[in-house]
């Protein structure tokens, strides 16, 4: 028998193939012209202040975790490492291949996924390994090391130039676009299945922070969705506000439930909703299409 997470990937895998025909939900069927790059620009730069000013939350709350981390407080900083955490994937952009900050997002948020020693790879680097050493390793001298170098990463990120980071052009709008569905995904793939995981159980939150992020870059994107597939909107926003609802069922006295640990109707429940509003987003970066020029 399949697991939930495969049931709930093979349910995505679906959708997301339909995507790239642009035929489902009603005045998407009916082809539509492709979009100008000048048309997605005005989004494209209010995305830009957007992140800036998250990058700007992002300094001072890895600083804070560092602090914590710095006097000997576990459970400071064990608080202060999922406040900050959140605040980094509010910004909309992780490390996976549509990210927009390369090398240093992954220094920032990446997995130990594909380093050669694993966990042990010193390029393994920032939040999750930080996380590791809190909650897997209880090792408080090796999390406040760990802290140090995110803490150098979080400053370099924060002098980076959004203007090249999220440029006005083509890759920039075809960017944008693509996060209106990915971050969704990438939270199916790779946060409710657990991949992203060591030791802290915030996937929950984390999910709640990857809703808030596409629910700004829908937010931006919806003049252009509207006319192209009415109602698309009001549902992804609709699907999103139930996966919040769902992801808060585990939470208790402030304190979230590690995925593993949910009730499987429970687990199979939120995985769902997430899968509706991954299905719903998935024909948008079709939709908004952008034709060469």
């Amino acid at each position: 028998m399949l697991s939930t997470g495969a049931l709930v990937l093979a349910a995505v895998a679906g959708p997301a193939a339909h995507a790239a025909t642009g035929v489902t939900h009603g005045a998407a069927k009916r082809p539509v012209a492709p979009l100008q790059t000048s048309q997605v620009l005005p989004a494209l730069r209010k995305y830009r202040g957007y992140v800036h000013h998250r990058i700007a939350a992002l300094v001072p709350a890895v600083r804070h975790l560092h602090g914590h981390l710095a006097a000997g407080d576990t459970k400071g900083a064990e608080t202060a490492w999922v406040t900050a955490h959140l605040v980094w994937l509010r910004i909309g952009q992780d490390d996976s291949a549509y990210g927009v900050f390369g090398d240093l997002g992954q220094r920032i948020d990446g997995t130990a996924a594909g380093h050669a020693r694993g966990v042990n790879d010193p390029a393994f680097t920032g939040f999750h390994r930080v996380e590791r050493d809190l909650w897997q390793r209880h090792d408080l001298e090796a999390a406040t090391k760990d802290a140090t170098n995110l803490e150098r990463a979080v400053q370099r990120l924060s002098h980076v130039s959004l203007k090249s980071a999220i440029p006005a052009n083509l890759d920039g709008a075809s960017g944008l676009i693509l996060r209106s569905h990915e971050i969704i995904e990438d939270a199916v793939r790779d946060t409710l299945s657990g991949n992203d995981e060591y030791g802290s159980g915030s996937a929950l939150a984390s999910v709640t922070a990857d809703v808030a992020a596409t629910r700004e870059v829908l937010g931006l994107l919806a003049p252009l969705i509207k006319p192209r597939s009415p109602g698309r909107v009001t549902k992804a926003r609709h699907d999103l506000s139930r996966l919040v609802a769902a992801t808060k069922t585990g939470r208790h006295n402030g304190h979230w439930t590690a995925i593993a640990a949910l009730p499987r109707g429970k687990r199979e429940h939120i995985d769902a909703t997430a899968g509706a509003a991954d299905e719903e987003l998935a024909p948008v970066p079709d939709l908004l299409r952008i034709g060469s020029t």
